[in-house]
């Protein structure tokens, strides 16, 4: 045997006999006697790997979630691979992780050149001011983590007030481990929306997120689906619907405090009519189209105060129902390309706050010359956890 075996076995038998003392009025007594008996034995088989699941799985049932945390611990430190050990250490570690309920709020001020994205000519840019409140709660219920995220957020224009826009949604569901490693956090929600005025839709949503940390990077994907019933003052048909898929993915770079984020995703609408030729409103917008694209974020920490950031966006919007204007055959498809660039204050003055500063040129180059346009936009955004 050896010392770290030995050490370990000793530090079980110790744990198991205190459990059985002074833990016994709280759990089965058989139970904490079949445990101490256990830790006896894999203090003669330190690395029988069935015995110290045997031990781990009993702990479990009998809510002695440290033991049994440890236990997984010991048997990754002579098999690394073992996937039984694994999977019980991510199952123990959810449990012990305490509730939590994370805020963040973020405060814009924009500079838009062209808001109605006019196709020719001059168009009058205009200041903005967009809010976003973002909450995400996480807790256990039995042996189930459950999470649940909420969110508000609206933009008020200086000038073309018909564009006002606000939202506010909610989702909660489970997170369980699919393998491990890999966590699937399916969730139902719904919300609501406010545009020109007017209620605009009301929509319910499902969705499963796979999140994984591989080498302590998050990646993820979402598959989302949602009916929405609009407001038939906008749109003819009030029910519509979309699917989509997002995926968020991170990848280490050679230079040093560099990394490459990169966003791809498909969208499918089926929302009957159009808000008219302006349509540059937050959200998925109401069409009969399908849309895919990606955007790549490159960003390099200089200092811990200051990180530099360059970033483009493709992608392109195929209509099934709307045509260029002047033809009957030809159907609309618009290919937008959004290069941009952003400088990042983490931690400004408190460890809660940043600033972040970002321009965006954006470009429609559509088949339809009443669709095509240019627009560039400054953003000045304070964000605030708490």
């Amino acid at each position: 045997m050896t010392r770290l075996g030995l050490i370990g076995a000793v530090v079980l038998v110790v744990l198991g006999m205190q459990c059985t003392a002074g833990l016994g009025a709280t759990a089965d007594g058989a139970g904490t006697a079949e445990l101490a008996k256990l830790a006896a034995e894999i203090a003669h088989r330190p690395r029988d790997t069935a015995l110290n699941l045997r031990y781990a799985a009993l702990a479990e049932r009998l809510h002695y979630d440290r033991l049994a945390l440890s236990t997984f611990e010991r048997i990754l430190s002579y098999d690394p691979q073992n996937a039984d050990a694994q999977a019980g250490i991510d199952r123990v570690r959810r449990r012990l992780q305490p509730a939590t309920t994370q805020w963040l709020l973020g405060l814009s001020a924009i500079y838009e050149s062209n808001p109605t994205y006019v196709p020719r000519g001059a168009s009058e840019g205009e200041g903005q001011f967009f809010g976003d409140l973002k909450v995400r709660d996480e807790r256990n219920f039995d042996d189930v983590r459950w999470r649940t995220d909420g969110e508000i957020y609206g933009t008020a224009h200086s000038l073309d007030t018909y564009l006002d826009y606000a939202y506010a949604g909610a989702t909660t569901g489970p997170l369980l481990e699919v393998v491990p490693g890999l966590t699937a956090a399916p969730a139902v929600g719904g919300g609501a929306s406010y545009f020109d005025g007017n209620f605009f839709y009301g929509e319910g949503v499902a969705q499963t997120t796979f999140e994984a940390y591989p080498d302590g990077a998050y990646e993820s994907i979402r598959i989302r689906g949602a009916l929405r019933d609009y407001n038939t003052f906008f749109v003819p048909d009030q029910l519509g619907g979309y699917v989509d898929v997002t995926g968020k993915f991170t990848f280490p770079s050679i230079v040093p405090y560099t990394s490459f984020v990169f966003t791809p995703w498909l969208r499918w609408t089926s929302i009957e009519g159009m808000l008219g030729p302006v349509n540059p409103i937050v959200g998925i917008q109401p069409g009969d189209y399908t849309e895919f694209g990606a955007r790549g974020d490159l960003l390099h920490s200089f200092e811990d105060w200051v990180i530099l950031g360059a970033n483009l966006s493709l992608y392109e919007r195929d209509y099934r129902d709307e045509f260029v204007a002047g033809s009957t055959t030809v159907k609309r498809s618009d290919f937008i390309v959004q290069p941009g660039a952003s400088i990042i204050f983490p931690h400004l003055y408190q460890y809660q706050n940043t600033l972040r500063i970002d321009y965006t040129f954006m470009k429609d180059n559509s088949n339809d010359p009443t669709h095509t346009f240019i627009d560039n936009i400054v953003t000045v955004t304070l964000y605030r956890s708490f």
